[in-house]
């Protein structure tokens, strides 16, 4: 049997975080940190949470922490764990915080509710890819002290109707402080904002999320326009949400009747059977009725 290459004595050092290990297969004039040996060793010791290995490799082997296959997946992986001292160490080594990886990372930890990792990335000058998307994560994740962060650090609370989304998501989550500062913000529920937020609380994928919020605006009465209504009844009409679907009906707001038969044609496909029922139930007593089934073609028709 040939012997064990050296390359495999590197990389299950590094994936069994046998540091002294490593030090010593690594302090060979014939080692080379840009090859492939050495970027499998790191990968396995990131993914294995082997950072004393990591540093090793970065400080006494001499790996490039500007390249993002070395320093990004450092940072995103450390983001992940929420190791704020190895995201530390990782821009500290020479991690170009400009980055796409970094921006990434930054997402990651609001997504995550790491804010102590958000907070220093974001004082090293990272920025993130999508402000919209990290508060809309965050608040779904019930990160509040993410969600507070962000807005303190100047999010558009108009982008996307967000302020007023937010506001309702706080509201039905009990979160006071952030109502308040909302409020204090100029926030209303009752703006035109209110129109767009409604139809992106409509989400079906988010729908458990955003659900409550949805049907809090409804009761205050909120003002929106046909779009929204629409929006919102489709999705709540496929969850079998009949509460939602009722308040929507009896709302002064015009809903076509074609988005009318196809919330009838989708009632109940994502939610249970009595739901679909009485979603079905509603709608016909509003007279909507069921498209045509489609006729088949036959070769007598050609």
């Amino acid at each position: 049997m040939e012997p064990e290459s050296r390359e495999s004595h590197l990389e299950k050092a590094a994936l069994l975080g046998n540091t002294d290990e490593v030090v010593e297969l690594i302090s060979g004039n014939d080692f080379d940190p840009q090859s492939d040996e050495a970027h499998q060793a790191l990968q396995h010791a990131v993914e294995r949470n082997r950072w004393e290995v990591v540093r090793v490799l970065i400080v006494q082997g001499g790996m490039d922490m500007s390249q993002d296959s070395i320093g990004g997946l450092i940072l995103q992986h450390a983001t992940v764990c929420g190791n704020l001292d190895m995201v530390t160490f990782a821009v500290t080594s020479g991690l170009q915080v400009h980055s796409a990886a970094a921006s990434t990372a930054v997402q990651g930890a609001a997504a995550l509710g790491h804010v102590e990792i958000l907070q220093y990335l974001f004082q090293s000058g990272a920025t993130l890819t999508s402000e919209f998307e990290a508060v809309c994560e965050a608040a779904r994740a019930g990160f509040w002290d993410v969600v507070m962060y962000l807005m303190t650090k100047g999010l558009d609370l108009t982008t996307n109707g967000i302020g007023v989304q937010l506001l309702a998501l706080a509201v039905v989550n009990g979160q006071c402080e952030i109502v308040s500062y909302l409020e204090g913000q100029g926030v209303r529920i009752n703006s035109k904002q209110t129109k767009v937020a409604l139809k992106h609380l409509s989400s079906a994928k988010w729908w458990d999320k955003y659900r409550n919020a949805v049907e809090y605006l409804l009761d205050s009465d909120a003002d929106f326009d046909a779009d929204a209504a629409e929006a919102v009844l489709l999705t709540a009409a496929k969850y079998g949400d009949a509460c939602i679907v009722r308040q929507l009906l009896k709302s002064k707001v015009d809903i076509s009747s074609s988005v009318e038969t196809c919330a009838l044609a989708h009632a109940g496909l994502l939610g249970s059977a009595e739901g679909e029922r009485e979603v079905i139930s509603l709608l016909r007593e509003r007279g909507v009725e069921a498209p045509p089934m489609p006729q088949l073609i036959t070769d007598a028709d050609f």
